[in-house]
C-alpha cells in the first residue's frame, strides 16, 4: 500500500480497506473500498468481515490502487466494476448506457403496479 510515496508491507484485508476509505471519504466510501476489493482480490463480502487479516497480493494491490484512483476521480463504481445490481438483476454498464438509480426502482414498482392494475400505456419511450 502506498503512504505518502513509502511502501507498507500490511496488506492485509482491513488494513487495505481502512487505507481506502481514508482515501475516498464520503458517505458511500466504506462501501465503495469494500466492492472494488471484492472485484480485485475475487473475494466476498463474508471473506472481508471473517478473514480481516489475509493478505492481498502486490498485483491485487496495484490493480486496487488503480480503481481506488477512478473513484476518487468521481467515476461511479458501477462503471469501473462493469456491471450493477439493479431491481435484483445484474446489469451491464457501459459508457453506452445511462447507470440506473437508486430512485428509479420507485419508478420500476410503480410502473409494475400499474401493469398489474391494467392501466399503463407505453406511449413514446
Amino acid at each position: 500500500m502506498k503512504i505518502s510515496g513509502r511502501v507498507t508491507c500490511d496488506r492485509s484485508y482491513s488494513s487495505v480497506l481502512q487505507h481506502a476509505r481514508g482515501k475516498l471519504k464520503g458517505t458511500t466510501a466504506s462501501l465503495d473500498a469494500r466492492l472494488l476489493l471484492q472485484a480485485v482480490a475475487g473475494i466476498t463480502h463474508a471473506d472481508t468481515i471473517a478473514y480481516p487479516e489475509r493478505q492481498i497480493t502486490a498485483g491485487e494491490l496495484d490493480r486496487f490502487n488503480a480503481l481506488i484512483a477512478r473513484r476518487i476521480a468521481h467515476e461511479p463504481v458501477s462503471r469501473i466494476l462493469g456491471h450493477r445490481e439493479f431491481y435484483g438483476r445484474n446489469f451491464k454498464i457501459t459508457p453506452d448506457v445511462l447507470d440506473p438509480r437508486a430512485d428509479t426502482e420507485c419508478v420500476v414498482e410503480l410502473a409494475l403496479r400499474l401493469i398489474r392494475q391494467g392501466t399503463f400505456i407505453d406511449v413514446g419511450t
